[in-house]
């Protein structure tokens, strides 16, 4: 009865993109790591998953002037209850389908993410994302889907989301960043309540917020609050650069009395040998 997105695209996150047998799970029955050459020439296929997105303006299958690899299926490779979504040249780049009495799978090999905003975002990719995942996640139970948050970034440690229309039921905030434990989500309501957010990690670089309970326009943030142990670490560094300016300056205009007047006060003595003997001065040597 649940809904996943898998995308087997990721060379160096996912090892599961090449199978001789893949799972019974994807709607494919078998995956190789490949490229279509530098292939612009995509094809829309069930258009009632895809919506009217215009593949023409998709960018080509390129990085860096290099052919973009794909974790590639041929078309005999799709299982019977999967739906070619997008291809090239007649190749599977996009399968869907419905898996079992109420499951919903859609499957990638071409890294749609990161090829949408691979040096600029592509509306029309962006667009068959939002469709594929407005698929995955419609229960007519839940209302009608919320609109694009509007999202502000005035520093690189703070994101807010301005949510406005939330359905009732579950809202899930799908948002591209690294995960990591330092970043908190916060939901604030219109009517003051503020409380936190599980946040899951939902690939290689992305993030997945469940928001739950709210109506009307709500707020979210997502703020990166330092740890402990980082904040103590950079105390001590803060601490160790002061004493070391001290002990230049003291050096330079004052020739160490201060420094060793603290360590007459707070030093201790040495443990080594103690020297031995007597220092004589030579006499004066003038060469003739």
């Amino acid at each position: 009865g649940g809904s996943i997105f898998v995308d087997t695209g990721w060379q160096f996150w996912v090892p599961e993109w090449e199978f001789e047998r893949a799972p019974a799970v994807l709607p494919v029955e078998r995956l190789t790591w490949t490229d279509y050459g530098m292939s612009d020439a995509y094809q829309l296929g069930r258009t009632t998953i895809a919506g009217q997105v215009k593949v023409d303006d998709f960018k080509p299958l390129t990085w860096e002037g290099q052919p973009w690899a794909v974790s590639g299926a041929e078309p005999g490779d799709v299982r019977e209850w999967g739906e070619v979504v997008l291809s090239t040249d007649g190749r599977p780049l996009v399968v869907a389908g419905e898996y079992g009495e109420e499951g919903k799978v859609v499957w990638s090999g071409m890294n749609l993410v990161a090829h949408a905003t691979y040096r600029g975002k592509n509306q029309e990719e962006i667009h068959l994302l939002h469709n594929l995942l407005g698929w995955l996640i419609e229960d007519e139970s839940r209302g009608p889907a919320g609109q694009d948050p509007t999202v502000t970034r005035d520093h690189p440690d703070r994101v807010q989301f301005s949510l406005s229309t939330v359905p009732d039921g579950i809202t899930w905030l799908y948002w591209r960043e690294a995960f990591y434990p330092a970043w908190q989500a916060y939901l604030k309501t219109e009517d003051g309540e503020r409380r936190e957010l599980a946040i899951y990690r939902a690939g290689p670089g992305l993030m997945l917020m469940p928001i739950e309970g709210a109506s009307g326009n709500a707020l979210v943030e997502l703020v990166w609050e330092t740890p402990l142990v980082e904040r103590m670490a950079a105390l001590v560094s803060l601490m160790t650069l002061a004493a070391l300016g001290v002990f230049l300056v003291d050096g330079a205009l004052f020739g160490g009395k201060w420094f060793a007047t603290i360590h007459k006060r707070f030093g201790w003595p040495s443990r080594g040998p103690k020297p031995r003997g007597s220092v004589e001065w030579l006499p004066d040597f003038t060469p003739e």
